[in-house]
């Protein structure tokens, strides 16, 4: 799911034989309560079974970006579409899909999405990538907007991962003024829940900046947690706002956590990390997360609070 101020997305991939499709609501019927039908449904113009479109969903005012990560024989794609407001309706536009990837059992390219639509730069996970030997290690596509497409401006696959990291197990993207040098910056962060800094399957997430006057994005820090905390597969989630992250890992301690980061200008602080409380074994606290200025959404799909994986939502305060 994702929201604007403007509109609501709701993504569907299993949909009629995993075909895939997006539900779209205006935000202010839904704010007014009223039961409603979708404004708009959207599919792939090139529509097919087991394809998985909207495996994920990004939007930023009227520019949306659909994940089909099943597509193309398990290689992946992801669809761009436009809201056209002289025909009041979305237009499909752009069909990304990369022939450098590796094509897997679960899906790829299209895994996970991001965008910034006034910068022009759609972000695209392939977690499940391989290169150089290796196999599951990830990878992820920033693209920039040129006239009415997008190109390739950068493929990342930092050197040091390993075979089965995954990164590009989430993304977020924030534009935001360095609060130090008050340059404008462009930052990506990019989960890689399986990787071992902190003992095996620990995670970690990159980010990465492009700073005012720059083309591409270069590498600015590795979030890791500030404990060792073997299996806690950290980056499974990741939001942004302003000079704030919060990553979600979902098996912390075997319950889950939500760690919280804030940036200074020059590093991004650990700030400490958030459990639920009781005893909450495999509830998967932190297997999605949302963040506003002053509020920490932190998702546990597996919670048993009113039944048997029935799932809850824990709401935070966010202190600067």
């Amino acid at each position: 799911m994702a929201i604007t101020n403007d509109w609501v997305a709701i993504s569907a991939p299993f949909d009629t034989a995993s075909q895939g499709k997006v539900s779209l609501f205006r935000l202010d019927s839904v704010r007014n309560g009223e039961q409603l039908e979708p404004d708009a449904e959207l599919l792939a113009s090139d529509k097919d079974y087991l394809t998985r479109f909207g495996s994920s969903v990004a939007i930023d005012g009227d520019t949306l970006v659909v994940g089909a990560s099943r597509d193309r024989d398990k290689l992946g794609s992801a669809y761009i579409f436009q809201y056209d407001a002289l025909v009041g309706g979305w237009m499909e536009t752009v069909k990304l899909e990369p022939d450098n990837v590796s094509a897997d059992s679960q899906g790829n390219f299209g895994h996970s999405v991001a965008i910034l639509a006034q910068d022009g730069i759609v972000v695209v996970a392939a977690p499940y990538d391989g290169s150089q030997g290796r196999r599951r290690n990830g990878s992820v596509f920033i693209y920039s907007e040129s006239s009415s497409s997008y190109t390739l401006l950068q493929k990342i696959v930092p050197s040091q991962l390993l075979s089965g990291d995954q990164f590009g197990s989430s993304l977020a993207t924030e534009t935001s003024v360095n609060p130090i040098t008050n340059a404008r910056e462009v930052h990506i962060a990019i989960g890689a829940k399986l990787r071992d800094d902190k003992g095996i399957d620990s995670g970690s997430v990159y980010v990465y900046v492009r700073r005012e006057g720059e083309t591409e994005f270069s590498f600015e820090q590795r979030l890791v947690a500030s404990t060792w905390s073997p299996g806690a597969e950290m980056g499974t989630s990741v939001d942004m706002e302003g000079h704030k992250i919060i990553v979600g890992a979902k098996k912390h301690n075997g319950q889950g956590g939500a760690h919280y980061f804030t940036f200074d200008g020059v590093t991004w602080i650990n700030r400490g990390v958030v459990t639920p409380s009781g005893n909450n074994d495999g509830d998967d606290f932190g297997s999605a997360v949302a963040l506003t200025s002053d509020v920490a959404l932190v998702g546990s799909y597996s919670n048993d609070d009113v039944g048997e994986d029935s799932g809850a939502i824990y709401s935070y305060a966010v202190c600067s």
